[in-house]
């Protein structure tokens, strides 16, 4: 029997997630077998109409299901091209499907939005084979040394990372690309999710902050490599970690099960403002202060300001303050752009920059888009009465911060919805 190209990548995917159980505290991914983590099987077992359970029992079926259903069919395996197709899907796998897409696009050349289309296949069609997986390749490797050298947690899993990697070169191009590490498993070495894209023309340009406010100070960008400022920014826009899609519409049942608060069509959240605002002082009055970091993020939930964290960029912070001040805890996704798509899809209520001026009690979260930014860093920030919560750059007291909501600069630009209703 003919072996089918996503066979062939799906052996090489399990050679290197193995077929142990991890729960890794560590890990961005959490509880894993096979690679496949337990947000993930929740989510195939509920497609099936079967019960939830643990992904330490998950069937080679399931696993096959998965693999092709959410990673190789998303990033179009069938329609890439070997050996493309299994650059692709392994670090689909091993990084998340969006990753995987932004890669492709920025080593065609082509507009990165992080889903394989008609434009990206035609670029492909006409693009030099070889040189789009070199730099494919060379963009992944760039990409989890600036996990790193963001997150220090993250350096015990970079050598199964490199180790991977280059088996993957091998794979890719055995003739033309050298092996840098043992192409074979190490069990000894953890291997975690790869969760921070990389644009040759990043350059931190000074821009004010009030036009800017998700770009650090110039004073602070002077020693940074362009590699690392770029992964940063996608860290801010995008998020630390591979986030499964959600539904455009929500149903009643669905909003419960988030947590959400059906009103007149319209999801709010059950959101206590004054827990966010203590998160706030919190993160001001720590000593050292926490202050902003592009890409920087709370390492966990609940984490002390100052002592387990010390600077966070926008959406961090205000995934942070979502958290935290909504009962039950609301999983808020990471990143800007994500953020701002999760709120859009949810169907929740659009306002805009001169109602959120008004201290009528409510809750907005407002979003500049990278497109609007100077720097092409997005922002986001959550306003009440008036005034902000936001951690931003930018020179002075950048980091966590509360500032009027002015509706001029970049505020005019921001797409704005309404978060939680006023208290009755």
């Amino acid at each position: 029997m003919t072996t089918t190209r996503f066979e062939t990548g799906l052996a090489f995917v399990l050679k290197w997630e193995g077929s142990k159980f991890t729960n890794d505290p560590h890990d961005h991914g959490g509880a894993t077998r096979y690679g496949v983590i337990q947000t993930t099987y929740d989510t195939f077992r509920k497609g099936q109409g079967l019960e939830v359970r643990s992904v330490e029992v998950i069937t080679m079926d399931e696993v096959g299901a998965i693999y092709q259903r959410d990673y190789w069919n998303k990033v179009k395996g069938d329609d890439l091209g070997e050996p493309l197709d299994l650059v692709a899907f392994d670090t689909a796998v091993n990084m998340g499907v969006g990753r995987s897409a932004r890669f492709l696009q920025q080593s065609l050349g082509v507009s990165v939005d992080g889903a394989i289309g008609s434009q990206t296949l035609r670029a492909l069609a006409g693009a030099d084979r070889a040189a789009t997986v070199s730099r494919f390749l060379d963009l992944r490797e760039q990409f989890v040394r600036a996990i790193v050298a963001r997150d220090a947690t993250q350096e015990r899993f970079l050598k199964g990372w490199l180790n991977r990697l280059n088996d993957l070169r091998s794979a890719a191009a055995p003739s033309a690309l050298e092996s840098l590490a043992e192409p074979q498993p190490d069990e000894t070495v953890p291997m975690g999710r790869a969760s921070l894209d990389v644009e040759k023309d990043f350059k931190p340009a000074a821009a004010a902050a009030e036009d800017d406010p998700g770009a650090p100070a110039p004073g602070d960008l002077a020693a940074v490599p362009t590699a690392e400022l770029a992964a940063s920014r996608d860290l801010a826009n995008f998020g630390a970690m591979e986030q499964e899609a959600e539904p455009a519409l929500v149903s009643a049942a669905a909003e419960s099960d988030l947590g959400l608060e059906s009103v007149a069509a319209a999801p709010a959240l059950p959101l206590d403002i004054r827990v966010a605002q203590a998160f706030l002082d919190g993160c001001m009055s720590a000593s050292p202060r926490v202050t902003y970091g592009l890409g920087a993020k709370i390492p966990f939930h609940g984490a002390v300001p100052g002592k387990d964290f010390k600077s966070v960029d926008c959406s961090g912070f205000i995934r942070e303050a979502i958290w935290r001040a909504t009962s039950p805890h609301q999983s808020f996704p990471d990143g800007s752009v994500v953020q701002h798509d999760w709120i859009r899809d949810h169907g929740f209520e659009r306002s805009t920059p001169d109602a959120a001026v008004q201290p009528d009690g409510a809750v907005r979260i407002a979003f500049l888009r990278p497109q609007d930014s100077p720097q092409r860093i997005g922002h986001v920030v959550l306003v009440h009465d008036g005034k902000t919560l936001e951690s931003h750059g930018g020179a002075g007291n950048n980091g966590p911060d509360s500032r009027p909501w002015t509706k001029t600069g970049w505020q005019a630009k921001a797409i704005v919805y309404v978060l939680a209703r006023a208290s009755s």
